[in-house]
């Protein structure tokens, strides 16, 4: 039996009620008010100075995570604060398009595996003759600089590409 029920069955309804909405009122508003003064005043930072992540840690998922979870005036520029960051990931091969100039392909690829996000970047099959024969769901690693952020999707600037063991 809770305090409320002691004094209901003490007092008829109403004046439990008047009772309750008063004490609860007056509880709230103190716990505001401790609360308001203690909490420390905290001042923003802009996003091109703040540290950078760790390249071990900056994976797509904390990507979106962290753009996710800005106020929707600032997105672009939460995006834009990871453009040109290098990235190294693990991506498993879902298909390709042929792009504008010989011999390069942009290829589109899973992180991780996922259904999203997706990465995609832009090769040459001269300077990487294996993946000619790659099959879907081949698990590659992909080191790059982030060129792009969409909602479901990154652009990466190539610099390496291995296959995965």
């Amino acid at each position: 039996m809770d305090i409320w029920e002691a004094i209901s069955s003490g007092f008829n309804g109403i004046a439990v009620s008047i009772l309750k909405f008063f004490t609860e009122r007056f509880l709230r508003k103190k716990t505001v008010v401790a609360n308001t003064q203690l909490e420390p005043v905290v001042q923003s930072v802009p996003l091109h100075k703040l540290p950078k992540p760790k390249i071990d840690e900056l994976d797509a998922e904390y990507i979106f995570e962290k753009i996710a979870s800005t106020p929707p005036f600032q997105t672009a520029d939460a995006k834009n604060a990871y453009i040109g960051l290098q990235v190294t990931w693990e991506v498993q091969y879902i298909g390709m398009h042929h792009q504008e100039g010989k011999n390069k392909y942009r290829i589109s690829t899973r992180y991780k595996g996922e259904l999203m996000p997706m990465v995609s970047f832009v090769l040459s099959v001269k300077k990487y003759p294996f993946f000619k024969i790659a099959p879907p769901g081949k698990w590659f690693i992909v080191t790059g600089k982030i060129s792009e952020i969409s909602e479901l999707s990154f652009s990466v600037d190539l610099i390496s590409l291995s296959e995965k063991d």
